[in-house]
């Protein structure tokens, strides 16, 4: 019996490490989602986003959803929604989107008031160059802060030096404990390593007024 017990213990002890060590990219992959934009124009486009409210709102980058005229949004299990609702709008020194698809009790990211230092950790979530890539997970460190691009019309961007692709666009930037931290808008072109987002505190600014917005019906 005794021996049992110690078995018992070791199990679990054995099985906590690795569900430990794999939460946190599983966390953020499972509530990374793939957008496909067919666009007022006739042109189409991808991008990525993830869920903050578990009755499926989506936020994104404001480009991706940009003159969209429709949008189908794809989970990490793969299940198809079409948006009932998208938004993007002009905050300052931002560019963020939200999708509304309707369902319930789907996997949530919550945004990270805490305080980044250079070098910290980071993982970038995102669907590179279509549906064959979806939740693409890279690793890499804050490389610097308060950047200003004026070729992406935004200032006070955040730099990380994990990889991204076109694709990921509207992904977020989690630390280690899989919170976000910011949402990824651009790469330098030519530069591989160069990530671009928007901050965590912008981020949630743009969410705290589009559900306000919402409340009071500005929002259809």
């Amino acid at each position: 019996m005794k021996r049992l017990i110690i078995i018992v213990c070791m199990l679990m002890i054995v099985g906590g490490c690795v569900f430990n060590s794999n939460n946190v990219p599983e966390k953020i992959v499972r509530s990374t989602v793939f957008v496909e934009v067919e666009s007022i124009y006739g042109e189409f486009w991808s991008g990525s986003g993830f869920i903050v409210k578990e009755d499926g709102l989506i936020m994104t980058a404001g480009h991706v959803v940009n003159n969209a005229k429709t949008i189908r949004v794809i989970l990490s299990d793969g299940v198809v929604f079409e948006a009932a609702s998208f938004y993007s709008k002009d905050y300052p020194d931002a560019d963020i989107g939200f999708i509304k698809i309707e369902a319930n009790n789907l996997p949530v990211l919550r945004l990270s008031k805490e305080r980044l230092k250079l070098g910290d950790i980071v993982y970038i979530c995102g669907c590179p160059f279509g549906k064959d890539l979806t939740q693409t997970l890279t690793k890499g460190i804050i490389a610097g802060f308060n950047r200003d691009i004026s070729e992406l019309g935004s200032k006070n961007l955040l730099q990380v030096d994990a990889q991204s692709w076109p694709g990921n666009s509207g992904g977020p930037i989690c630390d280690e404990e899989g919170n976000v931290v910011g949402i990824l808008i651009s790469g330098m072109y030519g530069c591989d390593g160069i990530s671009l987002c928007t901050t965590v505190n912008v981020c949630i600014v743009a969410l705290d007024k589009y559900l306000l917005e919402m409340s009071f019906g500005e929002i259809k």
